[in-house]
């Protein structure tokens, strides 16, 4: 599988909007705080590994399905 280096911004937004579709098609909504960090992540200024720690953090502290801090 490709990495997000390996993408254009434009496969990336595709990729990003396509999960959020989904989820929601699924009757869920995605985690506001983690959108928002998986948007840092499309545009290369986080990486998939440090939100995936970001959510593991907010799930053991109780945190998780916050909204950001913005």
């Amino acid at each position: 599988m490709p990495n997000s280096n390996d993408l254009s911004l434009r496969d990336r937004q595709r990729a990003f909007s396509n999960a959020l579709a989904n989820q929601r098609l699924a009757g869920q909504e995605p985690d506001p705080r983690t959108v928002a960090e998986l948007a840092l992540v499309v545009n290369g200024e986080l990486t998939i590994e440090t939100v995936l720690e970001r959510v593991r953090a907010r799930i053991a502290a109780g945190d998780f399905g916050q909204k950001p801090d913005r």
